[in-house]
């Protein structure tokens, strides 16, 4: 996802739905055409984020201009979709630490070369 939001910022709007990451969560737009502007039409009918109105369009506090129209909405989308690919990936991780640290046994050295264990069965 951060191709495919280099690619917005420097206009490349087809290169950046061409993005394999974008193809894999299905914003290419060989298998939709008007994909861009559906984008343009959902974010730009949406009002930014507010902690009393919750959105998923965010205000971008950038040092370059960008354009409104296309860039911005593209944009607003590529960082919509690389938060929940975050959101899910740390869920994956913890999930598989909570796994290894209740389920598996475990057994660590300590000093004087002694162990201590940690059997699921143990409680």
């Amino acid at each position: 996802m951060v191709r495919a939001e280099a690619l917005a910022l420097l206009g490349r709007y087809d290169e950046a739905l061409a993005d394999p990451q974008c193809r894999a969560l299905g914003l290419h737009q060989a298998w939709c055409p008007d994909q861009l502007d559906r984008i343009e039409a959902f974010y730009n009918g949406t009002a930014y984020y507010k902690p009393d109105a919750p959105t998923p369009k965010k205000e971008l506090h950038t040092s370059i201009t960008l354009d409104m129209v296309t860039q911005e909405p593209l944009l607003q989308c590529i960082l919509q979709l690389r938060r929940v690919l975050t959101i899910h990936e740390g869920l994956r991780i913890a999930g598989c630490q909570a796994l290894w640290y209740h389920y598996l046994p475990q057994t660590h050295q300590l000093y004087g070369g002694t162990g201590a264990g940690h059997r699921p069965d143990a409680g």
